[in-house]
């Protein structure tokens, strides 16, 4: 668990928005992300995910622009590593159950479309939000069984702060 937060603030830390296209109009652009899930009551919540989300972003207004986006994901492992030797080590996949239920394995998509408001704080940082719907497929699996397969709409908030250098690259 330690090493899945260690991995987890890492990735927030660097969690950065690389922009393929970048001009006053249009951003095509990858995230990635790690972190916790949620799957309704489980006492086991918490379990790792990483995600990757690629985007084209097209800016109508100096404030307003809109998005969408194709988002995947599945879960983190946790490992065990050992040291043998000096130079040498050993790691083991420990792979548990995820939340309580007779699945080890998780795989998620999502397709995001979403408005976004954003305000210039300096020349290359804003702050911004960000509200949309998306289309969610998610499975758990046991092996090749399916334990869980479900999918539907939500409702997609977000919140933050962006700085981006000139040359596109972005946190």
């Amino acid at each position: 668990m330690k090493k899945l937060l260690t991995l987890t603030l890492l990735t927030a830390a660097i969690a950065t928005s690389t922009n393929a296209l970048a001009n006053d109009e249009h951003q095509i652009g990858v995230q990635l992300h790690s972190g916790s899930a949620k799957y309704k009551s489980s006492s086991k919540d918490g379990d790792g995910v990483s995600n990757l989300y690629l985007y084209y972003n097209y800016q109508f207004d100096p404030m307003f622009s809109v998005e969408g986006g194709l988002s995947v994901g599945a879960e983190l492992d946790d490992w065990n590593c050992t040291d043998l030797t000096k130079d040498r080590f050993e790691c083991v996949r420990e792979n548990n159950a995820l939340f309580d239920l007779n699945a080890n394995k998780l795989e998620y998509t999502s397709i995001v479309v979403a408005g976004k408001a954003q305000f210039d704080v300096t020349q290359n940082s804003n702050v911004y939000g960000k509200l949309g719907l998306h289309r969610y497929d998610y499975e758990m699996k046991n092996g090749n069984t399916k334990v869980v397969d479900d999918s539907g709409f939500g409702y997609l908030a977000e919140a933050g702060w962006e700085y981006q250098w000139n040359n596109g690259i972005g946190v």
